[in-house]
């Protein structure tokens, strides 16, 4: 198990995951946006990686590449064509969302 404290957790989080996730599309979704979610949800896949996401906490994810190190390399030259990720464990989320809380948001002050 790996140990990192609660701050270097939050401060990871903020540098990696907007460079590793893709931008959500702005407003609206637009027609095309729409028909490519479309197309890619219905094509046959080769491989499913289903990542858990406990790879943040790794020793050395402190860096894009580190971050992939962890458990992505692998599938690097495979037959994996798509990649589950959870940013997640519940309710807690390592990324901003509308519902759940997001790690670091609502520090737990300790006296």
């Amino acid at each position: 198990m790996y140990h990192i404290s609660f701050k270097s957790f939050v401060a990871v989080i903020v540098v990696l995951l907007p460079a590793v996730l893709p931008a959500a599309p702005p407003g609206p979704e637009s027609a095309e946006f729409a028909a490519q979610r479309v197309e890619r949800t219905q094509r046959e896949r080769c491989a499913i990686y289903n990542n858990d996401g406990c790879d943040i906490f790794g020793v050395g994810a402190d860096t894009p590449e580190g971050f992939l190190a962890q458990r992505m390399n692998a599938t690097l030259g495979s037959q994996v064509d798509t990649v589950y990720y959870c940013t997640g464990a519940t309710v807690m989320f390592s990324h901003d969302a509308r519902v759940g809380e997001v790690y670091g948001k609502h520090p737990v002050k300790v006296a």
